[in-house]
């Protein structure tokens, strides 16, 4: 920027768009999954490939109540996939094809939030766009690992534009929608969402976002299917990075008993800021969520690194500065590097193919076990999300301080925004 005038550049804080973001994301994605599919030869080293495609085959059958390989995922999850990946896959290798779905989405959905904080700081623009382009919670999940998470994001994402632009009931809708497209965690910031709204048009902002909730689930159980399939799910959590994961590594509190304790946990700490914000009188909506979801994702038992891509939609509450884009950075190293160091110890050094030279790397160079240093980054990463979390409710307690010391105009600081 020099002078009166505005030079316009890729430097310049205003010259993210929504549009440039989105283009800097898939580009980013498209060359790591290149690059990835070079050094691996196309050898597959992740099983959630082989889900994707099984879920993709059969776009309506969970919603129909079908007797499908994966029932367990949200109804609306496969014809989303199956949207982007079945063109793809036409042209593609689907090693290729899988990780450039993920990152169309996650696209998608950093367009929708840098577009949502278009009239905000520009300091706040400019972190935004840089968590989305360049922090590992974002590329690792979908150009690496092909994770689904940024699906959730573009649809929770999406309810963060139509609130920006004022459109509520569209905005209650597609709340509901993203809890049966995207992921059932997003029923944790819609709460926030509609607590946002106080009063009678609080319940308004609930019954709206019930109705998609309701309707889907019905036609599922119609067909035999429905809620029955997601409440019988039980998976384990020796793969992921709560606390949990490093009691099921010690052998020290059975599954049955995670579930039930973890979920008391979740639920009292989730609750907590948006306690404190009704108290105060102001319930502003993305921070207010995302301290609630990083309370259940620290305390629940079944919680993986790309979850952390939930907490993205809500930036415009809390990614206030590059230093919060390289605080949420450094978590996600930490949890992806938990999750590697688990792949070795359960891979061994005789595992096949790219996991098992990766594994191999790794125990030849580890100055110790390699399940001690799970253990060690499983509890740092325990540590780190109780901190994130915490720094995270005193930022509900006083919405947008950030932007209040930058000279952001009150009029800015709308609630729900």
């Amino acid at each position: 920027m020099t002078g009166d005038g505005a030079r316009i550049g890729w430097a310049d804080l205003s010259a993210w768009t929504p549009w440039r973001v989105a283009v800097a994301v898939i580009t980013t994605r498209a060359v790591l999954a290149v690059v990835l599919w070079g050094v691996t030869g196309g050898s597959e080293f992740t099983s959630d490939v082989r889900m994707w495609v099984e879920v993709a085959s059969e776009p309506w059958g969970i919603l129909r109540g079908d007797p499908v390989a994966h029932p367990q995922h949200p109804p609306l999850l496969p014809p989303l996939i199956a949207a982007v990946l079945g063109p793809l896959s036409a042209v593609l290798p689907t090693f290729l094809a899988i990780r450039l779905t993920m990152g169309t989405w996650e696209a998608i959905a950093a367009a929708l939030t840098v577009h949502a904080v278009r009239d905000r700081d520009p300091r706040v623009r400019d972190a935004v766009a840089w968590l989305w382009i360049a922090s590992p919670v974002g590329w690792v999940s979908s150009a690496l690992w092909a994770q689904d998470e940024a699906i959730a994001a573009a649809c929770w994402a999406l309810v963060v534009a139509l609130t920006a632009r004022g459109w509520w009931a569209a905005a209650a809708v597609a709340a509901g929608l993203a809890v049966v497209a995207g992921k059932a965690f997003l029923a944790v910031p819609a709460l926030a969402w509609c607590a946002a709204g106080g009063g009678a048009a609080g319940v308004q902002r609930a019954v709206l976002a019930a109705v998609p909730v309701v309707a889907v689930y019905a036609a599922g159980t119609l067909g035999g299917a429905g809620v029955g399939a997601v409440a019988s799910f039980r998976p384990g959590n020796a793969f992921g990075v709560s606390v949990w994961s490093l009691m099921t590594a010690w052998g020290a509190v059975p599954l049955a008993v995670q579930r039930v304790a973890s979920a008391a946990l979740a639920a009292s700490f989730g609750l907590w800021p948006l306690g404190r914000a009704l108290r105060a009188g102001r319930v502003d909506a993305d921070p207010v969520g995302a301290a609630m979801l990083a309370w259940v994702l620290c305390w629940f038992y079944h919680v993986n690194p790309e979850y952390l891509v939930l907490l993205m939609p809500l930036a415009g509450g809390w990614c206030t500065s590059r230093g919060r884009v390289v605080e949420m950075s450094a978590l996600a190293v930490v949890a992806w590097t938990t999750n590697v160091l688990y792949g070795v110890v359960d891979a061994g050094p005789d595992a096949a193919g790219f996991k098992g030279a990766v594994a191999r790397a790794v125990i030849g160079v580890s100055p110790v076990p390699v399940a001690w240093l799970h253990g060690v980054a499983l509890a740092a990463c325990a540590v780190g999300l109780g901190l994130w979390a915490w720094k995270r409710t005193e930022d509900a307690r006083s919405p947008r301080n950030d932007e209040r010391q930058a000279g952001c105009p009150q009029s800015d600081l709308v609630d729900g925004r």
